[in-house]
């Protein structure tokens, strides 16, 4: 088989050195056969060598292989290659091989080794449902060259009893080769798709990175323009008001100036918290218990956030993508609890409930409203939201009895990876 036979189009020849050789072995054992007939043939008749029908003889074998090399060896090396060969070609070729095996075995019994290649040859080149016609009429052909049939009207069965009973265990174990051939066949093609799977799912993978850094720059964009930026066209107004009231009313207008003063200062809160969201370091593939720790001490250390992280010592870690998404949500939540909550405590959690992972992060503060839930894009809800929702699993967000907000990320635990 040479390489132009790997850039075919036959699902049903996998590449490989393996059948390379068969296919080589196989063209070996048929002109072996060949000569081995044709040997046997003039050997047991001298003077036919130099009659008619020694050259007839000679005419017939190039016939067989003309027909060999035509229609079983030609579509290895078509660009339109297909294997197994279409029920039409198949046929045509082994009618007519069957057709000059009965003509030779005439010549001599020597050229039975060429029917029994044939019959190989139709294991490998029809589809298993067509065997056994052509195979059973090769088989015939042998017999009565074998005069079994001769033997058998003389009332000895033994001889052609044997021979169906050799025939029988070459066709059973041309099955098995061709179930196990199929089924390396099969497992190859599995693990060609599992590659490309896999592949493809790095390439999704690095694209869903790749959208999530630009939605959360997208976030950033948006936060840092509806924050600072109006904070920075009010104190310019404040500034100009400033500036009228000092020239008629003093006291008003150092009272003005000076709530421009902690309008500038929340401003500058506002930046830190945007350039600290910046600096944040994206998850590592660590343990998630080992990050979700990281991220709650790091708040706690830059703001006045109370954290504390309850999570059970021997927790199995998530698997890698279940373990980005519930760190990013905890990140988010966290935030937005720095932020926005005006919360003194809050209190991170991750644990396994029914099947899931459940991620909560619970605060004491202000408590969110109904509004700001449903909300598009409001505190990176929506964020949260798809991350979770694309491992199946939900995002659950309610204003506590008590007090607060508990923001809550469950995702079902898959049994198979």
């Amino acid at each position: 088989m040479t390489d132009t036979m790997h850039k075919q189009n036959g699902p049903n020849i996998p590449s490989s050195k393996l059948v390379d050789n068969f296919y080589l072995v196989w063209i070996v054992i048929f002109y072996i056969n060949i000569l081995l007939g044709a040997y046997g043939a003039y050997a047991s008749q001298p003077g036919l060598l130099f009659s008619w029908s020694g050259l007839m003889l000679l005419g017939l074998l190039g016939l067989v292989c003309a027909v060999y090399h035509t229609v079983y060896i030609a579509p290895f090396h078509r660009d339109d290659f297909v294997w197994p060969l279409s029920l039409q070609r198949a046929s045509i070729y082994f009618t007519v091989q069957t057709i000059l095996l009965g003509v030779l075995l005439t010549y001599n019994i020597s050229f039975i080794g060429l029917g029994f290649a044939l019959a190989g040859q139709i294991f490998s080149a029809m589809r298993p449902r067509y065997w056994l016609l052509p195979f059973l009429v090769i088989m015939v052909l042998i017999a009565f060259a074998l005069g079994l049939y001769d033997e058998m009207l003389q009332g000895d069965w033994v001889p052609l009893l044997s021979f169906a009973s050799t025939a029988s265990i070459f066709l059973l174990l041309a099955i098995f080769i061709g179930l196990l051939y199929r089924q390396r066949e099969q497992l190859t093609n599995l693990v060609d798709e599992l590659r490309r799977a896999k592949t493809d799912l790095e390439h999704y993978a690095t694209q869903a990175e790749e959208v999530a850094v630009l939605r959360e720059r997208n976030r950033l964009a948006r936060e840092m323009h509806d924050s600072i930026g109006h904070a920075l066209v009010v104190i310019n107004v404040k500034l100009e008001v400033a500036q009228r009231l000092y020239a008629r009313d003093t006291e008003r207008g150092h009272v003005e100036l000076e709530a421009t003063r902690e309008l500038v200062r929340e401003t500058m809160r506002d930046v830190r918290h945007s350039l600290a969201d910046l600096r944040a370091p994206l998850f590592d593939q660590q343990h998630l218990q080992e990050a979700l720790v990281r991220v709650g001490e790091e708040i706690r250390l830059r703001s006045s956030l109370d954290i504390t992280c309850v999570i059970v010592d021997d927790l199995p870690s998530p698997p890698a993508e279940v373990s980005a998404a519930l760190w990013r949500i905890a990140c988010e939540a966290l935030i937005n609890v720095e932020r926005h909550a005006a919360a003194a405590s809050a209190t991170l959690s991750l644990e396994q409930q029914n099947g899931a992972w459940v991620l909560q992060v619970i605060d004491d503060g202000s408590g969110i409203k109904p509004d700001d839930v449903v909300r598009p894009g409001h505190y990176g809800i929506v964020g949260m939201r798809e991350r979770v929702e694309a491992l199946g699993g939900h995002l659950r967000i309610a204003a506590c009895a008590s007090g607060g907000t508990l923001v809550e990320a469950t995702v079902p635990i898959d049994e198979s990876s």
